[in-house]
């Protein structure tokens, strides 16, 4: 995959991801129709990046209030732990729901200030440990429904490779 079209699908998933995050309605064939062409030939790790998106959007559509609001805090949490820049600003106050995505990224949130956002207990990990199982289940299920075959081989193949 060629870095202009990385570069295109990234910004793909943050819009779809952003949609995630302020609860929009999306729909998978949407996500699909928009970047599924670019990843479908693509490398392990940018199928299962778009395959973690779909695993999202599902549950953002059929979970809980509660599964949804954890997914949203794993979002702000998740994204603001990318290129986090050295020196983070401690003490800070965030307002994060007038942010959008691109202003969390790098931001260095802990699980604890994502939660507060969300008025949740910020020590209650349980949920986020829920969420984590369920998107773990729905990606299996999203890839072996789009490529065919089971995900854990591929996992199994891309670990061998790292070595």
């Amino acid at each position: 995959m060629s870095t202009n079209l990385q570069g295109q699908c990234r910004e793909m998933r943050l819009v779809f991801w952003e949609r995630i995050l302020r609860g929009a309605p999306l729909d998978l064939i949407e996500i699909d129709r928009e970047i599924l062409p670019l990843v479908i030939d693509s490398p392990p790790m940018e199928r299962m990046a778009f395959i973690l998106l779909r695993a999202a959007a599902t549950l953002a559509d059929t979970g809980t209030v509660a599964v949804r609001r954890t997914l949203r805090i794993a979002i702000i949490y998740w994204f603001s732990n990318t290129s986090v820049s050295p020196g983070k600003d401690e003490g800070r106050e965030v307002d994060l729901f007038a942010l959008r995505l691109r202003d969390i990224i790098g931001l260095g949130l802990t699980w604890r200030e994502a939660a507060l956002a969300f008025g949740v207990n910020p020590r209650d990990y349980s949920a986020y440990q829920r969420l984590l199982r369920k998107l773990r289940v729905e990606c299996a299920n999203q890839w072996e429904a789009l490529f065919g075959e089971s995900m854990e081989h591929v996992v199994e193949v891309m670990s061998v490779g790292q070595d």
